[in-house]
């Protein structure tokens, strides 16, 4: 684990540089900027641009980033946890439903969870590799957060 190696640290400061360069020439461009009639503000523009380098430059990043080794610590560690499960975590879509036996019974009954909160919080946390800005990643983050907690 730890720090990613100087090519890719370097990799990672190179995107990260040409992102905030092109958001920078994308506010000042007539077309883009806050003079335009289609501007939806500083922040969505940075967003946009952020969100197509990431998309394209992401795959070669990650490629520059893989750990083996922490690959591997991840997935003894998950192992480790394998005795884990929904009765274990505090999250109200895994609440029986009112009404219901606390006791156990059927998937989506008692007290096990309501089989399509937790497949959408489950596909709401898959969605998480999917998006390569870290804004996108955040909101997933958050999607998913959400998606457990009401």
């Amino acid at each position: 684990g730890g720090s990613p190696e100087p090519r890719a640290a370097e990799a990672i400061a190179m995107v990260k540089a040409y992102v905030e360069m092109t958001q920078e020439a994308f506010l000042q461009h007539p077309s883009f900027g806050s003079g335009s009639p289609s501007f939806r503000g500083e922040e969505a523009v940075r967003a946009d641009v952020e969100r197509l380098v990431y998309a394209k430059a992401g795959p070669r990043l990650m490629a520059l980033v893989s750990d083996a080794e922490s690959d591997r610590e991840l997935d003894d560690k998950m192992e480790a946890m394998s005795w884990l499960d929904w009765a274990h975590l505090d999250v109200s879509c895994l609440s029986p439903p009112p009404g219901g036996d606390a006791d156990g019974g059927e998937l989506g009954r008692g007290s096990d969870p309501d089989p399509s909160a937790w497949d959408r919080a489950k596909a709401a946390l898959a969605g998480v590799k999917g998006a390569w800005s870290p804004k996108d990643k955040l909101e997933q983050f958050m999607k998913t957060s959400r998606s457990i907690t009401e």
